[in-house]
Formats: C-alpha cells, structure tokens, sequence
C-alpha cells in the first residue's frame, strides 16, 4: 500500500550514504506501508530489500511444530530481506512487522546492480551483514544461558531504541513469542521490571519510565549488540538520534 513518504535519510543506513549515492539508488526505491503483525516475507520466499524509515521487522525462525522465536529484530537503523542481495532465492526466515510502518522498498535485481556499481553502498552493505550476523548469534546466545527479566530487558531496549515513543503496544502472548518462554515466565519478568521502577505495564502496553535504570537490568547482550554497531559504523543504532555520513 502506497504511503505518504518520509525522507529516506530516516533509514540510519540510507542517510550515511553519500549524498550522490543516495541520489542514485532513489529512483529504485518505493514506499510501502505495513501494518502490525503484517508477514511482509515468508520464510522460504525471496524478499525484497526493506530499509525501514520508522518501522520494525522481527525476523522469526518457525519449527515443524509450529513453534517460533525471533532471531533478530530491524528497524531504521538497517535493512531487512537481503537474501536475495547475496543470490540465494530463499529466505530462512518469516519477516513479521512489529506495528505500523513505512518501509523503503526495491528489487534485488536493481539492488544487486547497484551494489555492483557503487563502492560506498557495497561497503555499506557488507558493514550491515557484518553486523546483522553478529545480532542474530548474541540473540541466541541470550535466549540460551539468560534469565527471562534479563531477556525482556534486552528485548524492551532494543524496541526503544527503534520506536517514537516510550509507550510500546506489546502483549505478553508476543513477548512469549518473541522471546521463546511461556507466558506465565514473562509475567514474573515484567512484574520485576515494574517493582524496580523501570517500566509501567498495563494490559497491552509497555511504558519506558527509566531507560538507565532499564539498561542496569539487561544481560550484556544489548551493550554488545550496540557495541557491533557503533565499531561498524562509527553512530550509534538508537534512531532517534542524528547521525552524520560515512566518509
């Protein structure tokens, strides 16, 4: 669905490139909006390149049963869907939108020209991959040896990061989901958020109260996570934040 389109420097990655870079790639992009819980990808389809301008993908891995967990999660500080960027026409995951959002779209056929082509975009790109295969291994490495209010914090911070507001729409279900526990193990992991101070949760809903004090309760896995991207990029993933280009 067509959107009225924000500027494409919204997306941290797109707003590094040079400005004769970003001129170039433009008439290859298109502005789509997806709404929450939206499969924008399946897992075993080939995507398209998605660099969200304000909204936020979980990449999902699905079991022969049925059960699923998130492996990595996108929002506009990277690009979701590069399979097809590396020539392999499948994707191994399902790209599940976290709420409304628009999103900058192209084909792999003219992002793959264009990686061809453009030397600052293609080492922009492999900086991304670099950072994104590092994200998925610290999500897993987190969802084995961490302790439920540990992982939620983590996950909560990552959310905050890529969102425009300190009230997140989440339910318990989703975060059961997202991070591969029983719903029961998520709520003694919010209600120890909540008695800290750090957050306020009402049915449906997540508020960020203290953000310092939230980052005290996380793992070591999101000071990791934005440790990856700062060495890789020299800004800071938090998209609320301005970020100048990549020389």
């Amino acid at each position: 669905m067509s959107a009225t389109p924000l500027p494409l420097e919204n997306n941290l990655l797109l707003g590094a490139l040079p400005a004769a870079s970003l001129h170039r790639l433009r008439p290859a992009l298109r502005i789509v909006e997806f709404q929450l819980s939206d499969r924008i990808y399946e897992t075993g389809s080939k995507p398209e390149a998605l660099f969200p301008l304000d909204g936020i993908v979980s990449m999902i891995q699905e079991l022969e049963d049925g059960s699923m967990i998130e492996v990595s999660m996108v929002g506009a500080e990277g690009l979701a869907g590069f399979s097809g960027i590396l020539g392999v026409a499948n994707s191994p995951h399902t790209g599940l939108t976290q709420g409304r959002g628009l999103f900058a779209m192209c084909g792999e056929r003219e992002l793959r020209a264009f990686l061809e082509s453009d030397p600052a975009f293609r080492d922009l790109l492999l900086r991304w991959m670099h950072v994104a295969l590092a994200q998925i291994g610290q999500i897993a490495v987190c969802n084995r040896v961490h302790e439920a209010d540990l992982r939620l914090a983590h996950w909560l911070l990552l959310i905050h990061d890529r969102a425009a507001s300190d009230e997140i729409s989440v339910t318990q279900e989703f975060l059961a989901l997202m991070l591969g526990a029983r719903r029961a193990t998520i709520n003694q992991a919010m209600r120890k958020l909540v008695a800290a101070g750090s957050i306020e949760h009402r049915r449906g809903r997540v508020r960020v109260l203290n953000r310092r004090l939230l980052e005290s309760q996380s793992c070591e896995c999101y000071a990791a996570a934005v440790g990856h991207y700062e060495a890789a990029f020299g800004f800071s993933p938090r998209t609320k934040q301005r970020v100048t280009p990549i020389d």
